[in-house]
């Protein structure tokens, strides 16, 4: 059940973030005085969000610590989906703080001019992706001892070792060729 829970979360969590880092996160107009007022629609991405190395981040947790590794690398996966969440969370929270200068930084003559700005609601969309990724990845980490994984026979075969003297003469006594 717990890992039916971590996949759906880091999936939500990648979505949403996927989702959200395209779309307008604010609305700035700065004020030039030689220019008047200069409208600037700014995306997550334009706002330096790490949507990109958080799902990156997501996803490589998912594929270790879901499907074919063993519990110690389950653990390390659902690190790496946590921190995707760490990632994710930091750089949303910190996009506000961001917009002043992203709206002044492609407008001549914009050094030191006032910025109006509204945010829309797709950065509460990204806090809320992080912060699922981030549970996503605690529950693996804390569950993944518990998890079944690839049974032995999907190991690499190792190789047979050579036979002793003992070997060859139980063969015989059973009845066997060694030589053949």
């Amino acid at each position: 059940m717990t890992r039916r829970l971590v996949l759906a979360g880091a999936a939500l969590g990648s979505a949403g973030l996927v989702l959200s880092a395209g779309r307008v996160w604010a609305t700035a107009s700065v004020r030039i005085p030689a220019l008047g007022v200069r409208p600037a629609r700014l995306t997550g991405h334009d706002l330096g969000v790490q949507s990109t190395a958080a799902v990156l981040l997501a996803l490589a947790g998912i594929v270790v610590a879901v499907t074919v590794a063993r519990p110690l690398l389950r653990r390390a996966g659902g690190g790496l989906l946590a921190l995707g969440g760490v990632v994710a969370l930091t750089s949303a929270l910190a996009a506000d703080g961001q917009v002043t200068a992203t709206a002044r930084a492609d407008l001549p003559g914009a050094t030191g001019a006032p910025v109006g700005a509204q945010m829309s609601a797709w950065p509460v969309l990204a806090v809320l992706a992080g912060a699922l990724l981030l549970v996503a990845g605690g529950l693996a980490v804390a569950a993944a001892g518990r998890w079944s994984g690839l049974g032995r026979r999907y190991d690499a075969a190792s190789a047979p070792r050579p036979a002793t003297e003992s070997d060859l003469w139980h063969a015989l006594d059973r009845g066997e060729d060694p030589t053949g």
